[in-house]
């Protein structure tokens, strides 16, 4: 979203307008806390965002300010999910169930089904280990976080063993992805 300034009459709309936001992620979209974006405080701050868009976009000649906040907040979610899922299909989320594993998986994850994948898993895991030990500060973390979110962690359960906030978590993710992204070297490795 672009950069918008809120005027003092914006901000107080926003504020008297905030359940909103939960009310719509609640009942109209379906949260997803294994995939980064669709977890539901990712939702709610994507909602926050939308709702400060609405206030500023409002003519209020066009009608009531809450259906066209409501309509605003789903419609930006609804885009905001479309995205996450298309990037999520870009990255492979392999298990696997040997027990000498040296990437322990949880229990209660999907199973790998073919001998390959438990190999990609291993290799991918691998390739991000080297390659976060060419960066540092959150870059560095935010790979050692997407190998877990990988092996299949939620965001709050890698917010848990690194001791931070999920929010942390996934701005670190993000950041990685971009600096991996950016990467030729890897880029290049992947495909």
């Amino acid at each position: 979203m672009k950069n918008m300034t809120l005027s003092p009459a914006h901000q107080q709309t926003v504020l008297d307008h905030l359940h909103l936001v939960s009310q719509v992620v609640r009942t109209r979209i379906q949260k997803n806390e294994s995939v980064y974006g669709l977890g539901n405080e990712e939702l709610l701050q994507e909602g926050y965002l939308l709702l400060c868009r609405a206030a500023v976009s409002y003519d209020p000649d066009s009608g009531p300010f809450e259906p066209y906040a409501r309509k605003v907040i789903y419609n930006g979610l609804i885009s905001h999910c479309r995205k996450v899922y298309q990037y999520e299909s870009r990255f492979s989320t392999l298990m696997t169930d040997e027990q000498d594993n040296p990437y322990p998986l949880p229990e209660n994850h999907y199973q790998a089904d073919t001998f390959a994948q438990r190999v990609e898993l291993i290799e991918l895991l691998d390739l991000l280990s080297f390659y976060a030990q060419q960066y540092n500060g959150t870059t560095k973390r935010g790979i050692e976080a997407l190998s877990w979110k990988v092996q299949g962690m939620s965001i709050s359960e890698i917010a848990n063993a690194m001791q931070v906030p999920p929010s942390h978590i996934g701005a670190w993710i993000s950041k990685a992805k971009s600096a991996l992204r950016r990467n030729p070297e890897f880029r290049q490795t992947i495909l």
